[in-house]
Formats: C-alpha cells, sequence, structure tokens
C-alpha cells in the first residue's frame, strides 16, 4: 500500500509489520484487512480521485476498530506491540 494512502486510511494503524500474514482480526468482517489492501492497491493517484473507494477503506477501518473494543484485555496484552487504542478510535 502506497505510503500516502496508508496515512490517509489509518495513520499507522495498519503497519505492514503489525498486518503480515493477516487477512482479518477476530470479531472484525472476515476479510476486513484484505479488502482494505486490494481497494488501496490502485495506485495513489487512482485512489485519491475516487472518493467511494476512499469511503469504503474507512468504513473497513470502522468495522475493524468496533472489533477491537471487544477484544479481552487479556488478548490484547498478547500483542503489545500493535496500537489497539489507536486502531479502536478509529470507529
Amino acid at each position: 500500500m502506497p505510503a500516502s494512502i496508508q496515512t490517509f486510511a489509518c495513520g499507522s494503524l495498519l503497519k505492514p509489520e503489525l498486518c503480515e500474514g493477516r487477512t482479518h482480526l477476530p470479531g472484525a468482517h472476515p476479510g476486513a484487512i484484505s479488502d482494505i489492501r486490494a481497494y488501496a492497491s490502485v495506485g495513489e493517484e487512482v485512489f485519491l480521485a475516487d472518493r467511494m473507494r476512499q469511503d469504503a477503506i474507512i468504513r473497513k477501518l470502522e468495522i475493524i476498530g468496533e472489533a477491537v473494543k471487544q477484544l479481552s484485555e487479556a488478548t490484547r496484552a498478547q500483542r503489545p506491540e500493535i496500537p489497539w487504542k489507536r486502531i479502536a478510535c478509529a470507529a
């Protein structure tokens, strides 16, 4: 995902190293992360010109944020490097 798209979509919430190998977050739409990657894969110029694509990414981030809010503290503690509060704020 181009850096400017990642910044627009979620700042540093979906850093590639934190999402590597993941296609979903428990409790979220099963393909939310994969969908974001696919929607943003068109390149920066196309992405910035397509408001519907931007809205779709924002909605997926809201879904992920809501799912994060449902995770137990014990689950979040297993991955302390993930900025859970920032992700939850996307919802």
